[in-house]
């Protein structure tokens, strides 16, 4: 999601991303570098894009069924 954002807001910017994640990643994790920038990229063409958002009867259907599990559900 975050590739989606970067890449789809006009005021943010994907150029650079690799310096940061790099400078984020502890040196001993360094092998996670790649695979976050390959998720980042990844990202940048949203999968999800023109899915429709569940209906407010969808919604409280699912938390019915949750809180039969959970003590706490939480929608939003």
């Amino acid at each position: 999601i975050l590739g989606s954002l970067l890449e789809h807001n006009s005021e943010l910017s994907f150029d650079g991303v690799d310096a940061v994640v790099s400078k984020l990643v502890p040196p001993k994790k360094a092998a996670l570098v790649e695979l976050n920038m390959k998720a980042l990229t990844m990202g940048k063409e949203y999968k999800l894009q023109g899915v429709k958002e569940n209906t407010l009867a969808q919604l409280d259907t699912a938390k019915d069924l949750f809180n039969e599990y959970f003590d706490c559900v939480y929608l939003n």
